[in-house]
C-alpha cells in the first residue's frame, strides 16, 4: 500500500475532529425521541418477531370472544361471574399467577360480585390493575379555579379497585406506559410519583418467584418473609438494596453466587432503572393468546397447558384497530392495529423474568461510540481516493450495523444508530469525497499549469486526464510554421557565463513566448536560442481557420521583429537580440516523439524542416523575416514582396517565398516603392533578361544600400552571365526554355 502523505493524514485527521464535534453536539443536544424513533424501530425491524415466550399465556377479551358471548366489545361489559370463572379454569390449570388488567371500580349484580370475590379468594394469587389518576392542587391542597404556573403542583393517587375485590386479592397495582410523545418505548417498575408503588408486572414477577425468594429471606431477613403484603415486600426490597444494606446486599450475594438467574434478575429489577425499555417479541397476538370462550370451553391448542404459567387477562383484539386499550409501538400494524396494554404488561413481565430489557449503552459508552466511530470513517473518507473510499465508507458502516444488530438481537444491547450512520457517515463521505476531489482538482491545476511551461494544454490534457496512452496521441495536423533564430547568439554565448546566458534567455524568450500566445500560437519547441512555434486551426470550418491561422503567425512574427531593439539588462550590460524568422505551411504529425521512458512533444514533418531552411535564408538575403507561398494565400493585409523561388538545401521541389514588410494600413509609400521596383528587377530575371534585371537591381541598390535581397539577386545575375558567357550565350539573357528563374541554395 502506498504511503501515505503527511498533509493528507493532517487533513483527514482535520474533518475526524469535526465530524466527531458535530456528532457529540447533536448526542448532547438533542432528544433521545430521535434515537429511539430512528436508531431503535430500525433495530427491531432488522431484528423481526422472537418467539413468544413460554412462561406467559395471555386471556383475552375480544369481539369474537364478546359476540360469542353476547356482549358488547369492552371489558366493562361482561358479567363478573365469567371472570370467576376464567381464574377458576386457570387454577385449575396451574397458573402460577393469573394479572388482571381490567379495572373493577364499582359495584355490579351482587351475586355475580361476590362469585368473582370467592374465586379470587380461593385462588391466592390474583393480582387486580388499580388506577392511577393525577391531579391538579394549589398549595392550599385545592383544584384551582384557573391554571397558572404559580403555585399549582401535580400528585398521583392510586384508586383501587372495588373493596371487595381488593380484599381478596393478592396485590394490587397499577400498570401505567410513558408515552414519548405517543409511542410506547419503555414501562414502570416503579412509579415514583406514587409512593414507588410497584407495577402490575413486577408484582406478578415478584409472586412469580416468591417461593425460590423466600427460602432465602427466612435465612437473611425472616421479618421480610412472613407477615408482610407482596407490594410492602416489594417495595422494602428496593429501598434495601439501592441503600446497599448490609443484609440486603448478603442476600443479592447469596442469590448472584448460587446461579439463580430468575431470581437475580428480579433483584435487577429492583436496584435498575424505574423505567425500562421494552423488548418486544414482535405484532400483536405474538404472545400466546387465548381468548375467554377458548379457556372457557376447553378449546386449547394441543400440547398447552397453563401449568406454572404467568397468565396476564385483559383486553386484546385482533380484528378490530379501533380498540381502546391500544397503544402504539413499533411493531404497530399498517392497518392501525396497534399493541394492548394486557400484551405490553406481558412482554415486561418475561422481560424482567429473563433480565432481556433493552439496554441502552451510557452516555459516556455512546460518546465513546462516537468519537471511535466518527474518526475511523472521516479518517478513510478523506484519505483515500473516491473509489476506495466509498467501498471502505460502505464497509464501515456495514459493519457497524451489523455490530449494533448482533448486540441487540443476542444481548438486547442497544448501539446508537442516528449519530453514526445518518449523522456522521453521510458527512464524513460526503465532506470527505469532496474535499479529496478539491484537492485533486487543485493538484491537476498545478499539474495541469506545470506541463503547460513544456508542452501545450491540449497534450496537457490528453497527459494529466487520461484521456489516450501517450503514445497514440499523435495526429496528422494542418498547421502554420515558425521557426526563429537569435543573431548573435554564438558570440554572446562565448563572452557571457552560464548564468547570465540563462537570465538573457529567458528574458529573450518571455518577449517571444508572450506575443506568441498572445497570437493563439502554440511554443513546440526551443534548442538554443532557436523557437519553432505553432498555429492550429480551432474554427470548425478548417478554409476559415487555415486563413485565421496564417494571419495570426504573421502579426506575431511583425510582433517579434519590432522588439528588435529591445534591449536587456544583464549583469549591468545591455544587450540586444534581433531574430530571423522563418513561417510555412503544410501538413505534419503532431503528438508525443520517443519510446521507452522518454517522450517529447513535437511537430514532425518536411514542413518542420522547411521552415529552418526557410528562417536559414534570411542570412543569405539579410533580412529578418520570410514566409513561403503558403503561408502568404489570402492574406492581402500585409505587404509583402515576392523574392522568387528557391530549390532549399535538401530539397528537389522549389517554393516561392516572400519577405513579409509590414502591415498595409502602416506601410509607408517608400515600403510600396521597394517593393514594386523589385517586383519588375524580379520579372526581369525570370524572363532571362539578365541585363534590364541587373540594372533595376543597381537602381533599388542606390536607393536602398541595405537591400539584401537586391544584393543577392545582383551576384545571381552576375554568376548567371558568367554560366552564359561559357555557354557561349549572350550573357545579357538567358531566354532557353528550362530557365524560370529558380535558384538552387547550396549548402554551406
Amino acid at each position: 500500500m502506498p504511503t501515505i502523505p503527511k498533509i493528507t493524514i493532517y487533513k483527514s485527521i482535520i474533518l475526524s475532529i469535526l465530524v466527531i464535534f458535530i456528532g457529540i453536539s447533536i448526542q448532547l443536544f438533542t432528544s433521545t425521541s430521535i434515537e429511539e424513533k430512528v436508531g431503535l424501530d430500525t433495530l427491531f425491524k432488522l431484528r423481526g418477531t422472537l418467539a413468544p415466550p413460554t412462561e406467559v399465556a395471555i386471556v383475552a377479551i375480544d369481539k369474537v370472544a364478546s359476540s360469542h358471548y353476547g356482549f358488547n366489545n369492552e371489558p366493562l361489559s361482561w358479567s363478573r361471574d365469567y371472570h370467576a370463572r376464567i381464574i377458576q379454569k386457570l387454577q385449575e390449570a396451574g397458573a402460577r399467577i393469573i394479572a388482571f388488567d381490567i379495572f373493577f371500580k364499582q359495584a355490579r349484580n351482587k351475586n355475580h360480585d361476590l362469585v368473582m370475590a370467592a374465586a379470587i379468594k380461593q385462588a391466592g394469587n390474583v393480582v387486580l390493575f388499580a388506577k392511577l389518576r393525577r391531579e391538579l392542587l394549589n398549595t392550599a391542597g385545592q383544584i384551582p379555579q384557573t391554571l397558572t404556573a404559580e403555585n399549582i403542583f401535580s400528585i398521583e393517587t392510586i384508586h383501587s379497585p372495588l373493596a371487595l375485590f381488593e380484599e381478596s386479592a393478592l396485590a394490587t397495582a397499577p400498570f401505567t406506559l410513558p408515552k414519548f410523545p405517543a409511542k410506547v418505548t419503555r414501562f414502570w417498575t416503579f412509579r415514583s410519583t406514587s409512593g414507588d408503588a410497584p407495577t402490575i408486572p413486577l408484582v406478578a414477577l415478584h409472586y412469580y418467584l416468591q417461593q425460590d425468594l423466600n427460602t432465602y429471606l427466612q435465612k437473611i431477613l425472616p421479618a421480610l418473609a412472613s407477615n408482610i403484603t407482596l407490594t410492602a415486600q416489594a417495595k422494602q426490597l428496593r429501598e434495601g438494596l439501592n441503600n446497599n444494606d448490609k443484609r440486603y446486599m448478603q442476600l443479592k450475594n447469596q442469590i448472584f453466587s448460587q446461579d439463580k438467574t430468575a431470581l437475580a434478575n428480579l433483584l435487577s429489577a429492583y436496584v435498575g432503572t424505574p423505567q425500562p425499555y421494552l423488548n418486544f417479541f414482535g405484532p400483536p397476538r405474538t404472545i400466546t393468546t387465548l381468548t375467554y370462550d377458548q379457556v372457557l370451553e376447553d378449546r386449547l391448542p394441543d400440547n398447552f397447558s397453563f401449568k406454572d404459567k404467568a397468565v396476564f387477562v385483559g383486553f386484546s383484539e385482533k380484528l378490530e384497530p379501533e380498540q381502546k386499550d391500544n397503544f402504539h409501538t413499533v411493531f404497530s400494524q399498517a392497518n392501525g392495529l396497534d399493541l394492548s396494554g394486557i400484551e405490553i404488561a406481558a412482554t415486561a413481565f418475561s422481560n424482567l423474568l429473563h433480565n432481556n430489557t433493552i439496554k441502552p449503552v451510557s452516555t459516556l459508552s455512546s460518546l465513546l461510540i462516537i468519537i471511535g466511530f466518527g474518526f475511523i470513517i472521516a479518517f478513510v473518507s478523506r484519505t483515500y481516493r473516491e473509489t476506495v473510499a466509498l467501498g471502505l465508507w460502505f464497509i464501515l458502516s456495514a459493519g457497524y450495523l451489523y455490530i449494533a444488530f448482533y448486540q441487540f438481537s443476542e444481548h438486547a444491547l442497544w448501539l446508537p444508530l442516528f449519530v453514526p450512520l445518518l449523522v456522521q457517515a453521510p458527512l464524513a463521505l460526503v465532506f470527505g469525497i469532496s474535499w479529496y476531489a478539491l484537492d485533486s482538482y487543485r493538484a491537476r491545476k498545478k499539474l495541469h499549469r506545470a506541463f503547460s511551461y513544456y508542452v501545450p494544454e491540449t497534450m496537457v490534457d490528453l497527459l494529466t486526464e487520461q484521456k489516450q496512452p501517450i503514445q497514440h496521441s499523435q495526429k496528422l495536423q494542418y498547421g502554420i510554421c515558425m521557426a526563429t533564430d537569435a543573431e548573435q547568439y554564438t558570440q554572446l554565448a562565448e563572452n557571457l557565463s552560464p548564468k547570465d546566458l540563462a537570465e538573457l534567455m529567458n528574458q529573450y524568450y518571455e518577449t517571444l513566448f508572450s506575443t506568441v500566445r498572445e497570437h493563439s500560437g502554440i511554443v513546440s519547441d526551443i534548442i538554443g536560442d532557436a523557437m519553432l512555434a505553432l498555429w492550429l486551426p480551432i474554427t470548425a470550418q478548417a478554409t476559415q481557420g487555415n486563413i485565421e491561422i496564417r494571419i495570426q503567425a504573421c502579426l506575431t512574427a511583425l510582433e517579434i521583429i519590432k522588439a528588435h531593439n529591445k534591449k536587456y539588462t544583464i549583469n549591468n550590460q545591455t544587450l540586444i537580440l534581433p531574430t530571423r524568422i522563418g513561417l510555412h505551411a503544410g501538413e505534419m504529425m503532431l503528438g508525443n516523439v520517443g519510446a521507452v521512458d522518454h517522450y517529447e512533444y513535437r511537430a514532425v514533418g518536411d514542413v518542420v524542416n522547411t521552415t529552418n531552411r526557410i528562417e536559414g535564408l534570411n542570412k543569405y538575403f539579410n533580412t529578418y523575416l520570410l514566409a513561403s507561398a503558403e503561408v502568404m494565400t489570402k492574406t492581402d493585409q500585409f505587404l509583402a514582396r515576392n523574392i522568387g523561388s528557391f530549390i532549399l538545401p535538401g530539397k528537389h521541389n522549389a517554393i516561392t517565398l516572400y519577405e513579409i514588410i509590414q502591415l498595409k494600413a502602416n506601410a509607408s509609400d517608400v515600403d510600396q516603392q521597394k517593393v514594386e521596383q523589385f517586383h519588375q528587377a524580379l520579372s526581369f530575371f525570370r524572363q532571362g533578361l539578365l541585363k534590364e534585371a541587373e540594372i533595376a537591381l543597381v537602381g533599388i541598390c542606390k536607393t536602398f544600400p541595405t537591400d539584401g535581397v537586391a544584393r543577392f539577386y545582383l551576384q545571381q545575375c552576375k554568376q548567371q552571365r558568367t554560366i552564359a558567357s561559357d555557354g557561349n550565350l549572350t550573357g545579357e539573357n538567358l531566354t532557353n526554355k528550362d530557365w524560370d528563374g529558380t535558384i538552387t541554395i547550396d549548402k554551406k
